[in-house]
């Protein structure tokens, strides 16, 4: 005997026999086998039974088998909607009919022994889904013949949260629903139309009828809540979540999903919103406050209830209940989310398998809490099922608690208790596990209490890695006062504890935490209100660890911050650090740029542009998002563009035709495309004979034009310099005029020009100018630099040029002394000159790629060439971390042990273990000693 019998009453059978006869009646024959699954569906559910007495046509539906897939239950179901909306006069009615036959249907299914109560859930949510779609049509149908046709064009989308969104509905769960819109023209009638259309989905959606209502419905999770508009804009919900949504509202937004309306809408609106929900940068105070906030909020839950019984009667809210599993996959959605997309999803279950799957969770207690949800969601459907409310508390009637325990499953109510206690204390076991660990201890709120440094305040310090505590607390009372807002020291004090457990966790990890403490109050000298900025560090920890990193890294981003304080903004934009440095994105920013400051000079407006790029670019390269290679090239992309305005701001009013411009020549690093933090603009200018006659000298002409140029160019301002041009490298050098023609370059070379000039014409390009000019210029340097090969006289010049340089300066050992940078850089100029007459790919490039394309055509040892490859990237790298402190050109290592150690740290990752000074030099003199050895081998095979 099946346990639901138990239930089976004379008096259910005669209602049961009633209901057949009159299903015969309507035509529908219900066979001899159903019969008793009938009366266990009416005995466990008079809501059904009151919904079949309305429809006994229905009931051959109804007792239709329950298909094992999802997809096929899915179509059979629509098919089901369609043959009731067919021909009806009241579809809204129809559909309410229809929705009370499939309620009953999912009812029946959950009484039978193969039934999933999550699958159930899952139907439960598609149903949900397949009728909200077909109330939006035909109330847009209803919306154009109360209102009118919509004044505009629109996109719309529905959005479900909770149990919902989860696709975890109950038998009797409200509906969360949020509205969102796009449109190109938010005209007055157009958004008050829209707003009319999506109060007209509600009322429908929850109309109370003869055949009841289809779903309550609670829009109190969209933005503002209650105050908010109904329906937002998509621009109004991005604003909304980054600058004001707080963490109840990430937790909420785990469940969004997009159940109806325009489907693009849908998309961009979760993909907006990930960033706000899932957040990427993860510690130890982001995650004891996501714990304590979400902790707080799940006790203050079951506050309502006076007496712990009728909360431990509650199958939501008791201890290790629903509401412990849900908060709990929560937690480890909302902490671990930014790096397991994986676990991105709004199924609780689902969750906590890709949490089991992704080691995120034992077994045990995957088990656990799967087995544990699945017994505590079937009680709770048992309890909605007979009479379709919501009700999540075992009753206190004893028959009435086993009648419970039979339609959940169970053989009596003894063992429904004993199953949900034992299973409640596990549950409640894991949850602790997360919530219930020892909290974290901040020790640093004390640091700006004390009116006098005490000696917990030095080790705390010193645990913070300050190698001076005395200085760093004085720091720490400086950053906790408000000089020019007096009034609010209290309020800036309560702010700065609260980010400060952040500021002194991520400043003890930089290269010099001392100095990155420094330069962070620097910083903090030109922003406003303090107390509003760290409110803003507070709500934004991805942006204060930016901060950290370049107040840590460079005290020349300190300093560009603080000529530009506006820059701050743009540091916590989820794309800043993946956005690349093209000649269309700097277009843009600069038309961005003379927006926002119409009244500012050219040269303050040009600054602006190079301080923001370079900030970028600088922070990419701290972060090692990019290497050495990548932030040069783009570097170089920034300076073509800077040197065009200069260009353009400095051309004469004079019309002069295209072909007869300047041509301007890169050199050095600016030519090679391997532009470092501290470059100059290594170049030369060039004009060719005009073709018409002018009122003034070539000469003069062009010559004006250039000084125009180079004088625009080292103006001063108050946010900064632009880069600095040398022109030194053009024919004569720097007694002759700053601009010469094409054809006096190729004299001077034919009889005057020194080896070292013709060695650095082999790494050049053009960078603006007519086409005809540089066709013409590369046209000669095929012949005139790279003709003549590479001679033994050239080797002799190149080696006693080498040997001066390091006698002059080979104190600066990164780039000057044996094995530094000039011998690479040499050697790559000496196989260009070599081989570059046959092979025009070694005629420009940086210096790895022509190394490395003399490799591929067999001109060059390979396997010196990976070793000196390898070696010229470490020592660029080290050479960009020294100048990235200050934008100095400066090669020289400190003398110093703590400073030497503070430059390893720099240069090496934090996930390596070795990070000292000493380790550093051994390495350094394995790279040099490895690039000089190549140094000779290579010139010495060309010759």
């Amino acid at each position: 005997m099946d346990r639901l019998d138990q239930l089976v009453t004379d008096h259910v059978r005669r209602l049961t026999q009633g209901l057949i006869e009159s299903a015969a009646e309507a035509g529908c024959n219900v066979r001899d086998e159903d019969t008793l699954r009938l009366q266990r569906l009416c005995a466990a559910s008079p809501l059904s039974l009151r919904i079949l007495q309305q429809q006994p046509y229905g009931i051959a539906d109804v007792l239709e088998p329950r298909s094992s897939s999802r997809f096929r239950r899915r179509v059979l179901r629509d098919e089901r909607l369609a043959k009731a909306l067919q021909g009806a006069e009241d579809r809204l009615m129809a559909l309410r009919k229809a929705h009370r036959l499939e309620m009953a249907r999912i009812a029946l299914h959950h009484l039978e022994p193969e039934h999933n109560i999550l699958s159930l859930a899952g139907d439960l949510s598609d149903l949900a889904d397949a009728i909200l779609a077909r109330v939006l049509a035909i109330t847009h149908e209803m919306a154009i013949k109360e209102y009118g046709p919509c004044p505009g064009e629109a996109e719309f989308a529905v959005f479900a949260l909770g149990k919902y969104g989860g696709e975890e509905l109950n038998f009797s769960s409200d509906i969360d629903l949020m509205f969102v819109h796009r449109t190109a023209e938010p005209t007055e009638e157009l958004l008050k139309w829209i707003d009319r259309h999506a109060s007209l989905l509600c009322n429908e959606l929850q109309a109370s009828t003869p055949y009841g209502f289809l779903y309550r419905v609670d829009t109190r999770l969209r933005p503002e809540g209650s105050r908010g508009a109904l329906v937002p804009s998509i621009l109004a919900v991005e604003t909304y979540y980054h600058t004001f949504g707080e963490d109840w509202e990430r937790q909420a937004l785990l469940k969004l999903r997009h159940v109806a309306g325009d489907d693009k809408l849908g998309a961009d609106i979760l993909k907006l919103l990930t960033p706000f929900t899932y957040r990427k940068y993860i510690d130890e105070v982001e995650i004891a406050e996501t714990l304590r906030n979400m902790d707080a909020l799940r006790r203050r839950m079951g506050e309502r209830y006076d007496l712990s019984e009728d909360k431990e009667r509650d199958v939501k809210i008791r201890t290790g209940g629903i509401r412990d599993v849900e908060f709990f996959t929560q937690a480890v959605q909302i902490l671990y989310g930014g790096q397991y997309p994986e676990i991105r999803v709004s199924n609780t279950a689902l969750a906590l398998q890709r949490m089991y799957e992704s080691g995120l969770l034992h077994s045990k207690d995957h088990e656990i809490l799967d087995n544990g949800y699945q017994v505590l969601r079937r009680v709770e459907h048992s309890l909605q099922l007979p009479e379709g409310r919501q009700n999540y508390q075992l009753p206190k009637n004893p028959d009435d608690l086993r009648k419970i325990a039979l339609v959940a499953g169970f053989e009596s109510a003894d063992e429904l208790q004993s199953t949900l206690n034992e299973s409640s204390r596990e549950l409640h076991r894991v949850y602790e596990g997360i919530f219930g660990r020892t909290e974290w201890e901040d020790r640093t709120s004390q640091l700006v209490e004390e009116s006098k440094m005490s000696e917990t305040a030095v080790e705390v310090l010193k645990e913070h890695s300050m190698a001076d505590p005395q200085a760093a607390w004085k720091r720490l009372q400086r950053l906790a006062s408000d000089p020019e807002h007096p009034y609010l020291e209290g309020k800036t004090k309560r702010r700065l504890q609260a980010i400060l457990p952040r500021l002194l966790g991520w400043a003890s990890e930089e290269p010099d935490p001392d100095s990155c403490l420094q330069q962070f109050e620097r910083i903090l000298e030109s922003v406003g209100s303090r107390s509003a900025f760290y409110d803003v560090m507070k709500d934004e920890p991805q942006t204060m660890q930016v901060l950290i990193a370049i107040a840590g890294g460079s005290e020349f981003l300190t300093e560009t911050l603080r000529r530009d304080p506006a820059l701050v903004e743009s540091l916590g934009r989820d794309s800043y650090l993946r956005e690349e440095v093209t000649y269309d994105e700097l277009q843009a920013y600069e038309r961005q740029i003379e927006r926002a400051h119409p009244d500012e000079p050219f040269v303050e407006r040009l600054v602006r542009l190079q301080n923001g790029v370079e900030l970028r670019l600088g922070l990419r390269f701290l972060l090692r998002v990019d290497d050495t290679e990548s932030i040069g090239r783009e570097m170089c992309v920034l300076a073509d563009f800077v040197f065009e305005q200069l260009y353009n701001a400095a051309r004469p009013s004079l019309s002069i035709a295209e072909e007869d411009e300047m041509l301007v020549i890169g050199f050095g690093k600016f030519g090679g495309q391997e532009m470092n933090f501290a470059s100059d603009l290594d170049a030369a200018c060039f004009y060719g004979e005009p073709q018409f006659e002018l009122t003034e000298s070539s000469a003069a002409l062009y010559g004006g034009w250039i000084r125009t140029l180079l004088e625009t160019a080292v103006e001063r301002c108050g946010r900064g310099k632009l880069f600095e041009i040398d022109l030194r490298l053009r024919p004569y050098g720097r007694n002759s005029p700053p601009i010469t023609t094409l054809d006096s370059l190729e004299r001077y070379f034919a009889d005057k020009a020194w080896f070292f000039e013709r060695l650095a014409y082999t790494r050049c390009r053009p960078v603006l100018g007519a086409e005809r000019w540089k066709q013409d210029f590369e046209a000669w340097r095929e012949q005139g630099i790279f003709g003549p090969g590479f001679s033994e006289q050239d080797y002799k010049d190149l080696v006693y040029m080498r040997g001066r340089i390091e006698r002059e300066k080979g104190k600066e050992i990164i780039k000057a002394g044996p094995g530094g940078l000039i011998d690479v850089e040499f050697t790559s100029q000496a196989v260009a000159l070599a081989y570059g007459a046959e092979n025009a790919e070694l005629r420009s490039g940086d210096t790895c790629s022509i190394l490395n394309k003399a490799v591929e055509r067999g001109l060059v040892d390979g396997q010196i060439v990976d070793k000196m490859v390898n070696g010229y990237r470490f020592l660029r790298d080290v050479e960009n971390r020294i100048r990235l402190v200050r934008r100095t050109s400066f090669d020289m290592l400190p003398e110093k042990e703590s400073e030497l150690d503070a430059l390893a740290r720099r240069v090496y990752p934090k996930e390596q273990g070795n990070r000292n000074g000493a380790f550093f030099l051994e390495q350094l003199d394995e790279v040099t000693r490895t690039l000089r050895e190549g140094y000779v081998q290579i010139l010495e095979s060309l010759i």
